[in-house]
């Protein structure tokens, strides 16, 4: 497959640096508009808050995107992880220390306003990104995961929610809606990071597959632990079949 690679510098280094400075810039914006449908919709018909977190979900999953723009003959390439260190820093701080329930870290990220709340999903989401930035940068797998955790999970609370009382709950808070979101969040996903960031796209097969098993592994979790359980069993399956 032809690449066609879109450099900001010639210099390695600063092409690293103005892309992180990007990343940086997109994040602080997606915090903030995050922020206004919290402020917006907080109160009237989603009370949780949920417009906000999966806004800022999805968004956050968009990261990758930027990865092509990376220059990888220099070590710098590592900075790609600037945005999920910082956030990690910032929920162990906010989430162990400051605990404090008005900053936009609890406000935007949790579903009950509770600063312990930043220590599970948005952590574990985190720290994954962090991973797949470091160990699977540019890679397939890396692809495929972010679209199980960034958009299928990411849609998952959507589905019920936009059907309010007349879905179909299977659990306290899973519902027919919701994993059928996942399921195509996921297939679509799939395929769109991997055709955005020039990889090798799935067979209709294993897009399905994939979708089925994010689907299942998202109505199975508890939900402070589901970003980290789709993670580990999506990164198992395709240990086991790949993408062919």
């Amino acid at each position: 497959m032809l690449k066609i690679t879109m450099k900001l510098s010639n210099d390695s280094v600063w092409n690293n640096i103005i892309v992180t400075i990007i990343t940086v810039t997109y994040a602080i914006l997606v915090f903030q508009i995050g922020l206004r449908l919290k402020n917006v919709y907080g109160g009237q018909r989603n009370g949780s808050g949920i417009l906000s977190r999966k806004f800022i979900h999805i968004c956050a999953s968009l990261w990758i995107l930027f990865w092509p723009l990376y220059d990888t003959s220099h070590w710098t390439w590592v900075l790609n992880i600037t945005v999920p260190v910082i956030n990690s820093f910032s929920l162990l701080l906010h989430g162990l220390i400051i605990r404090d329930p008005n900053v936009i870290e609890v406000q935007t990220m949790t579903s009950t306003n509770t600063p312990s709340e930043l220590l599970y999903g948005p952590l574990y989401f985190c720290l994954v990104m962090v991973y797949l930035g470091i160990y699977k940068f540019l890679h397939i797998e890396s692809a495929i995961i972010t679209a199980c955790l960034g958009i299928g999970d990411g849609l998952a609370p959507l589905g019920g929610y936009l059907f309010g009382k007349g879905a179909h709950r299977y659990s306290n808070n899973k519902t027919v809606e919701g994993s059928i979101a996942v399921f195509i969040g996921t297939f679509f996903g799939c395929n769109f990071f991997l055709h955005a960031l020039q990889l090798q796209t799935l067979s209709l097969m294993y897009s399905l597959i994939y979708a089925f098993v994010a689907t299942v592994l998202e109505g199975l979790s508890p939900g402070l632990y589901d970003n980290l359980i789709i993670s580990f069993g999506v990164s198992l399956l395709y240990s086991i079949i790949g993408t062919s």
